[in-house]
C-alpha cells in the first residue's frame, strides 16, 4: 500500500524523506558509476536517520513497489555496493510529496550586512529554493525550518555541499520517527510547516515550473590527470573558443602520446560547475547505437529524453531520424561534448558526424571537441575556411620550458634536460618513459628503445601484468589483473608510477595505445590464448553480477580470441536477446559471421537464426529469410517428436520471425503458415508467453486480410493466454487489437472500453509509444461517433506524446488523422494542410500502409486531376501490400470521381 501523503502540520515520515531524497537521483539507474547518495549510508545521512534503522524502511518501500534495489560502482569509493533507486511509481509518488511541500508558505530569516536585525521575507518553498539557487536540497531546507520559520544563516553556515556523496559531514543526527514512539526529536529537526493556504497534489506541478538544476557532469569515465605542464597557448585558444559563438567544433589532432587527452582533461577541469560536461572515448568496436547510448543518458539527465526514447524503441538506427531528434534536443544546451580517440570509430559513426556538423551550424551554445590521431573526414574545408563551423588544432610536443618542468618533476638531473628534450622533441609520453640512467643516444627512437630496452628493465611480475593487461580493450579493474598468479597491488601501483598503466578511476586502469600495441605484438600464440581466456573468465564473472551487455560481449570477444569457439557460441546463443536489446547488433553479427559449423558445432543452427533476426531488424528481408531457412534445415525441424526442447523453442522462434517478415511483404498465406508452425512448437513446450504473442501475430495477419472475425477470435485467445501468464504487455496489445476489431465492426463503445483498458496497462508497463498509439485509436473512434471535439482532443494528446518521444511515424499518423477529421468537418484547406505534413514525413520513412492512406486523404481534399493522381497512387500502394478492404474502398472513391 503506498505511503500516505503528509499532513501540513505533521513532520515527514522517514519513508517520505527517503522518497524525496531519492527523487534527486531518479535517472541514475543502470549507470556504471553512481553517486554515494543512493547507498544506505548516503540515504541515512541525507534523511537524518541511523544506518541501522534504514534497512527496515527500505524493505517497506520495496514491498510497496516504490523503490528498487540493484548494484552499482560508487563514485569516489570505486567498489560496488547495493544501491536504491525509485521505480516509475515511486517517482510519481515522490513528485506528489515534493509538489505539495513546494507550495507551502514559509518566512525566511536572514542576516544582511550593516543591519542588526535579521530580515524576514515570505516565500513559497518553491520560490525559496529558487532564491537559494538550488544549492540546498529540499530536505536540508526543511531541517532548518521550525514553525514556519526558515533560518537561512544556520542553513548556509552548515555549508551543505551540493553533492550528496560528500554529505556525511553535515547531516544532523536525529532519531528515526518510525522506530521510536516519541516523534518530538524528528519534529524539532524538520519542523511543523505552517500556513496551509496553498496545498495541492497536482502531479504536473514540476513540469509547469522549472526547478533549478545543477550542471550535469558526465565525465566520470574520463582518465585521471596525474599532472599537467605547459600548453598555455593551446589552453588560451580553447578558452577563447569556449566563450565564442563560432566555431562550434574544435578538432585536436596529433600522434599517439602527444598529450591530446591530457589537454582536454585540463579544459574539462576548468569548466566543472560552469557548463554541462560530457566525455566519451571511442573504441574500434563501438557501433552507432553503443556510441549514442551514453549521449542519450547524458541528455536524459538534462530532461531531454527524445534520443533515449528513440533508442529504447528502435533496434536499428536511422541517422536522419537521430539528427532530427538531436536538433531539437540540443537547442539552447550550454554544454561541452568531448569525443576522445575519434580515429577508432567505424564508418557509421563518421556518417553520423557528417549530419552532426550540419546540426551544430543551427544550434548555438553547444561546443563539440574531437580528439584524433589524424583527421577523419566528417567535415570539409568549407566548414573550416568559409562557414567557420570547425577549427583545427594540430598538437605538437611541449615547449622547452614545459618539458623541463616535466622532467624535473620526474627527478631527472638538470644537466640531462636539454639532451632529453632534443631527443624526444618534447613528446610527453616519451619523456615519461625515457631512462636517464641509460645512454640517451640509444633512446633517440623511443619506440625502438621500448622494444630494445624497456622490457629488460621490468621485473618478471611487471611483465606478466602488462602482458595480461594488453589484451583488454576496455579499462580493466585491479581484480582482472590480479586473476593472474603472483600479481599484487604493489606491482600495479609501480607500473602506474612508471606510466605503463594509467589509473582512470579507483582501481580501474588502462594502457596507452602505443604501449598496449607493443606488448600485444610480442605475445606468443599460446600466451595470447591464455590471457584472452583469463579476460573472458573475468568478464563472465562480471556479467553474472551486472548483467550488462558490455560484459557479455567482451566475454564472447575474448573467448573468440582464445579460440574457445564453443564457449563463445554458447554465450552468444544464450544471451542474444539481451545483446540485441542493448544495441550490440553489429558486434553480434560480426561474431556470428566468424562462426561456421566446425567452430560453432551444435550451436550453429542457433547462430544462423541470430543472424536472421539481425538482418530482419535491418530490413534485409531476403537475406534474413535465407538465414532462417538454412537454420531450419540444420535443426531438421520436420520431426517435432524427436526434437529436444531447446530445438523446438528455437524452431518456433524462427517460424515466428519468418511470419513477421512475410506480413511486411504482404505474403499473408506464408505468414499464417509460419506463425501456425510457431504456435505448434510453443504449445508442445507449454510456453504460454510465446503462445500469447503468436496468437496476437496471427490476429494481425487476419486483420490485415480483412478477416475481422478471424482476427477477433485470435486476439481473444491471445488475451486469455496472456492473462494466464499474467503478461501485462501482451494483454495490453491484445486489448488494443480487440478495440480495433470492435471499431471496424462499428461496435464503438466496446472499442472504447478495450482502448481504455489498453492505455491503463501500457501506462503501468511504461510503454509511452503504445499509449500514444491508443490515444490515436480513441480519436478514430470518437470521430466515427461524430464527437469531433473529443476526437481532436485525443489526436492532440497523441501528437503531444509522439512529439515528446520524437516518434516520427506516430506524428505522421496523427497528422493524417487530424487531416481526415477536418475533411469530414468540411474544412478541406485544413485537411490538406495536415495531409501534406504527414506526407512529408512518410515519404522519408517509407511506410506503405500509411502512405496509401494519406494519398487517399489528399485525393479527397484536392479537386480535378491533381486529386485523382493521389487516389491512383493510393490504389497502387494498397494493391502492393494486399490490403483488400482499402483497395475496394479506394476504387469506389475513384469511380465516383470519374463519373
Amino acid at each position: 500500500m503506498p505511503v500516505l501523503m503528509p499532513s501540513v502540520r505533521q513532520s515527514l515520515t522517514t519513508q517520505e524523506r527517503v522518497l524525496l531524497h531519492l527523487l534527486r537521483f531518479y535517472n541514475v539507474k543502470g549507470e556504471y558509476i553512481v553517486p554515494e547518495g543512493v547507498t544506505q549510508q548516503g540515504i541515512a545521512d541525507a534523511v537524518g536517520t541511523t544506518r541501522s534503522n534504514l534497512p527496515q524502511t527500505l524493505k517497506k518501500l520495496i514491498s510497496q513497489g516504490l523503490v528498487e534495489q540493484s548494484t552499482g560502482r560508487v563514485e569516489k569509493i570505486g567498489s560496488k555496493r547495493i544501491v536504491y533507486t525509485l521505480t516509475p511509481t515511486g517517482i510519481q509518488h515522490a513528485k506528489k510529496i515534493r509538489d505539495n511541500i513546494m507550495q507551502l508558505k514559509v518566512t525566511a530569516v536572514e542576516s544582511e550586512p550593516g543591519r542588526l536585525e535579521r530580515k524576514k521575507r515570505e516565500f513559497t518553498l518553491f520560490d525559496l529554493y529558487n532564491y537559494l539557487e538550488g544549492k540546498y536540497p529540499l530536505l536540508d531546507i526543511l531541517k532548518y525550518t521550525n514553525e514556519g520559520l526558515v533560518d537561512i544563516d544556520a542553513l548556509k553556515n552548515k555549508d551543505i555541499p551540493k553533492k550528496i556523496s560528500q554529505s556525511r559531514s553535515y547531516a544532523p543526527a536525529i532519531q528515526d520517527a518510525e522506530h521510536i514512539s516519541d516523534e518530538k526529536n524528528t519534529k524539532k529537526e524538520y519542523g511543523s510547516i505552517l500556513r496551509t493556504e496553498s496545498y495541492s497534489s497536482n502531479i504536473e506541478h514540476s513540469e509547469k515550473k522549472n526547478f533549478p538544476k545543477e550542471y550535469v557532469d558526465f565525465t566520470s569515465n574520463a582518465p585521471k590527470m596525474r599532472h599537467f605542464f605547459g600548453r598555455d597557448k593551446e589552453l588560451e585558444i580553447l578558452r577563447r573558443w569556449m566563450e565564442s559563438d563560432l566555431p562550434r567544433i574544435m578538432v585536436i589532432h596529433g600522434i599517439a602520446g602527444i598529450g591530446k587527452t591530457t589537454l582536454v582533461l585540463k579544459l574539462i577541469e576548468e569548466y566543472k560547475g560552469k557548463k554541462n560536461l560530457y566525455w566519451f572515448r571511442c573504441h574500434e568496436w563501438d557501433s552507432l547505437k553503443t556510441f549514442l547510448l551514453p549521449l542519450s543518458q547524458f541528455l536524459a539527465r538534462l530532461e531531454r529524453k527524445g534520443l533515449d526514447a528513440y533508442l529504447k524503441t528502435h533496434e536499428s538506427i536511422d541517422i536522419s531520424e537521430v539528427a532530427h531528434i538531436l536538433e531539437s534536443e540540443l537547442l539552447e544546451l550550454d554544454a561541452l561534448i568531448v569525443i576522445d580517440d575519434f580515429h577508432n570509430v567505424k564508418e557509421s559513426i563518421v556518417q553520423f558526424f557528417m549530419a552532426f556538423v550540419e546540426i551544430l551550424e543551427r544550434v548555438p551554445g553547444l561546443k563539440l571537441l574531437v580528439n584524433s590521431r589524424y583527421t577523419r573526414v566528417f567535415y570539409d574545408r568549407r566548414d573550416v575556411a568559409v562557414k567557420k563551423t570547425v577549427a583545427e588544432m594540430p598538437l605538437t610536443g611541449l615547449d622547452k620550458e614545459s618539458s623541463r618542468e616535466l622532467l624535473l618533476n620526474r627527478g631527472i638531473n638538470e644537466t640531462l634536460v636539454n639532451t632529453i628534450y632534443k631527443l624526444t622533441d618534447g613528446h610527453p609520453l616519451s619523456m615519461e618513459l625515457v631512462d636517464p640512467n641509460e645512454s640517451l643516444e640509444r633512446q633517440s627512437d623511443i619506440k625502438r628503445y621500448i622494444y630494445e630496452e624497456i622490457l629488460s628493465k621490468l621485473t618478471s611480475e611487471e611483465e606478466v601484468v602488462l602482458s595480461a593487461a594488453c589484451v583488454y580493450t576496455y579499462p580493466m579493474s585491479a581484480k582482472a589483473l590480479m586473476n593472474i598468479d603472483g600479481v599484487s597491488h604493489k606491482t600495479i601501483d609501480k607500473l602506474v608510477e612508471k606510466s605503463f598503466l594509467q589509473e582512470i578511476s579507483y582501481e580501474t586502469y588502462e594502457m596507452h595505445d602505443m604501449i598496449r600495441e607493443f606488448f600485444y605484438e610480442r605475445l606468443s600464440s599460446s600466451d595470447l590464448k591464455k590471457y584472452h581466456e583469463s579476460a573472458a573468465r573475468y568478464y563472465l564473472e562480471e556479467y553474472e553480477k551486472d548483467k550488462s551487455g558490455t560484459s557479455c560481449m567482451e566475454a564472447i570477444h575474448h573467448f573468440m580470441k582464445a579460440e574457445n569457439f564453443q564457449k563463445a557460441s554458447e554465450l552468444a546463443v544464450e544471451n542474444n536477446e539481451t545483446l540485441i536489446q542493448k544495441g550490440f547488433l553489429e558486434d553480434l553479427l560480426q561474431i556470428t559471421e566468424c562462426l561456421d559449423v566446425k567452430k560453432a558445432g551444435k550451436y550453429y543452427p542457433y547462430i544462423l537464426a541470430i543472424q536472421g533476426e539481425m538482418l530482419s531488424i535491418w530490413g534485409d528481408w531476403s537475406k534474413a529469410i535465407n538465414a532462417f531457412k538454412k537454420a531450419l534445415e540444420e535443426l531438421s525441424s520436420n520431426d517435432i517428436e524427436n526434437m529436444s526442447r531447446e530445438t523446438r523453442k528455437w524452431a518456433g522462434r524462427i517460424h515466428n520471425n519468418l511470419g513477421s517478415i512475410f506480413v511486411n511483404l504482404g505474403e499473408f498465406d506464408e505468414a499464417i503458415t509460419n506463425h501456425t508452425k510457431a504456435l505448434d512448437y510453443f504449445a508442445s513446450l507449454g510456453l504460454v508467453h510465446e503462445m500469447a504473442k503468436t496468437y496476437n501475430s496471427l490476429g494481425v495477419v487476419k486483420y490485415r486480410k480483412g478477416d475481422w472475425d478471424g482476427a477477433l477470435e485470435l486476439y481473444q485467445k491471445a488475451l486469455a493466454t496472456a492473462r494466464a501468464s499474467n503478461d501485462s504487455l501482451v494483454i495490453a496489445k491484445a486489448s488494443n487489437n480487440l478495440g480495433l476489431i470492435h471499431w471496424e465492426k462499428g461496435e464503438l463503445d466496446k472499442a472504447i472500453d478495450n482502448f481504455e483498458r489498453a492505455i491503463e496497462l501500457f501506462e503501468e508497463c511504461g510503454d509511452k509509444v503504445n499509449v500514444a498509439v491508443v490515444y490515436n485509436n480513441l480519436g478514430d473512434v470518437y470521430r466515427d461517433k461524430k464527437e469531433y471535439e473529443k476526437s481532436i482532443e485525443f489526436f492532440e494528446m497523441s501528437l503531444q506524446l509522439s512529439r515528446r518521444l520524437r516518434d516520427r511515424q506516430g506524428i505522421a499518423r496523427v497528422y493524417k488523422n487530424l487531416g481526415e477529421t477536418y475533411r469530414r468537418l468540411g474544412n478541406l484547406e485544413k485537411g490538406l494542410e495536415y495531409g501534406m505534413k504527414s506526407l512529408d514525413i512518410l515519404q522519408k520513412l517509407g511506410d506503405k500502409q500509411q502512405l496509401a492512406e494519406v494519398h487517399c486523404l489528399l485525393g479527397q481534399c484536392l479537386k480535378g486531376e491533381q486529386g485523382l493522381e493521389h487516389l491512383k497512387k493510393s490504389l497502387e500502394l494498397f494493391t502492393s501490400i494486399g490490403a483488400v478492404r482499402e483497395i475496394n474502398r479506394t476504387k469506389e472513391i475513384i469511380a465516383t470521381r470519374t463519373k
